[in-house]
């Protein structure tokens, strides 16, 4: 199977299911290699992360983060204020405890949790 170029470092969850992103796709990969579904959007070079409860986390468009469902269903999108007019990095999402995700925007630690 191939992505194309620019594919991020993967995250693997529990059940073995591969996520990673290319510039423009969020892509879940079956532990035999085949695509199970992809999501389109701003991914740049984010690399995803999972969390406990399955949810995919990843950074798009600059300054945001995206939560998505194993199933490919986007969840929620967090902006900071402020944050489009500050960043020039992709978030790189980190979970903690739980199903807190931490990443940086606009210059500022932000956590997104239940």
């Amino acid at each position: 199977m191939t992505l194309g170029g620019g594919v991020s470092t993967p995250a693997i969850a529990a059940d073995g299911t591969i996520y990673v992103t290319t510039a423009n796709k969020l892509f879940a990969v079956n532990p035999d290699g085949s695509i199970a579904w992809s999501l389109p959007g701003a991914f740049a070079s984010s690399t995803p992360s999972v969390g406990k409860d399955g949810k995919v986390y990843v950074g798009v468009d600059g300054t945001s983060l995206l939560a998505v469902s194993p199933a490919g269903v986007q969840v929620f999108k967090a902006t900071p204020v402020g944050a489009a007019a500050q960043s020039r990095h992709i978030p790189q999402p980190a979970i903690g405890a739980g199903t807190t995700a931490y990443f940086v925007a606009g210059g500022n630690v932000c956590a997104v949790g239940p």
